[in-house]
C-alpha cells in the first residue's frame, strides 16, 4: 500500500433521523431535537477514521455552500428536553414520560446490518431513556426502507440524502405539508414565497428562514452528520479524488486536468 494515498473531503450528503408526526406528538419531536447529543453520535461514528466535523444545521446546505446558516436551535439538552415535556404536560411514570395514559415510547427504525447504524442507534436510545423517551429500536432490510418509508409504519427512522447545487430545491421538497402527510402547513406560504422570489440570494434567504422555523416549529428532520468521502489514489495522480461539486455530473470538463506528477 505504499504506493497509495488515501485522499479525504466532505460528502455530498446529510445523514438524519426522521421523527414521524403522524406517530410522535409535536411536544416529543420537539424535546428530541433538543436532546439528542448529535456530537458524541459523530464521535462514535467517525472517530476510529480519523473524521470530525461540525454537526451540521441544514437538511440542504453543506455548512460551505453560499447563503448555509445553521438553523439547529440553540436551547438543547436534557434538561431543556425534560422542562419541553413537562410544560406540555408529561409526567414521569417511572423511567419515562406520559400523558393522558399513554407513554413516551415508540419505535426507532435501523436497515442493513452496518454496525456503525446498530452502534449509534442504540446511543440515541440510551439517550432518549436519560430524557424520559423510550425508543425501541427495530431493524428491517435495506430493502424494506422504501416499504416503510411509504407506509409510514415507523416512529423514527434513521436515513440519508444527498445534497446538491441548489439548496432552495431540496428546501422545497422538505418542508412543504405535502411531503410531511399534511403537517407543517403554516409554513406552505412560505415555501412557495420562495419559489415565487426571482432573486436567488433572497431565495437562499427565505430557504434558511423555512428550515429554521420548520425544526423548531414542526421536528420532523434532524440533521445528523454530512461525514467523509475518501478515495484511494495511486501515488502521483493528479487532481483526482474528493471534489465536492466538481464531479462529472455538474462539470462534462472535470476530467481534463486529471493527469499524472510531472
Amino acid at each position: 500500500m505504499s504506493n497509495i494515498d488515501i485522499r479525504k473531503g466532505t460528502a455530498l450528503g446529510v445523514s438524519d433521523y426522521e421523527l414521524n408526526p403522524d406517530k410522535i406528538p409535536l411536544p416529543v419531536r420537539k424535546a428530541i431535537v433538543a436532546g439528542i447529543n448529535r456530537e458524541q453520535i459523530q464521535k462514535i461514528r467517525f472517530e476510529k477514521i480519523g473524521w470530525n466535523e461540525k454537526a451540521p444545521g441544514s437538511m440542504c446546505f453543506l455548512p460551505l455552500q453560499e447563503g448555509y446558516k445553521d438553523s439547529y436551535p440553540t436551547e438543547i439538552g436534557e434538561d431543556v428536553a425534560k422542562k419541553i415535556l413537562e410544560d406540555a404536560g408529561y409526567k414521569k411514570d417511572g423511567d419515562f414520560y406520559a400523558k393522558d395514559g399513554k407513554k413516551a415510547s415508540y419505535e426507532l427504525f435501523t436497515f442493513g446490518d452496518d454496525q456503525d447504524v446498530k452502534t449509534t442507534s442504540q446511543f440515541f436510545s440510551d439517550q432518549m431513556k436519560k430524557i424520559g423517551i423510550e425508543l425501541k429500536i427495530v431493524n428491517r432490510a435495506n430493502s424494506e426502507l422504501t416499504k416503510v418509508s411509504t407506509e409510514r409504519s415507523y416512529g423514527i427512522k434513521s436515513a440519508g440524502y444527498g445534497i446538491t447545487t441548489n439548496p432552495v430545491d431540496s428546501a422545497y421538497y422538505f418542508y412543504r405539508s405535502e411531503i410531511n402527510n399534511g403537517h407543517g402547513k403554516e409554513l406552505d406560504s412560505l415555501a412557495d414565497k420562495m419559489m415565487a422570489t426571482e432573486d436567488y440570494k433572497k431565495q437562499l434567504e427565505i430557504a434558511t428562514e423555512l428550515e429554521k422555523r420548520h425544526l423548531a416549529e414542526v421536528a420532523i428532520y434532524i440533521p445528523v452528520s454530512n461525514g467523509p468521502n475518501y478515495q484511494a489514489c495511486k501515488k502521483g495522480l493528479a487532481n483526482y479524488g474528493p471534489r465536492l461539486f466538481a464531479t462529472s455530473a455538474y462539470d462534462p470538463d472535470v476530467w481534463i486536468n486529471a493527469g499524472w506528477e510531472k
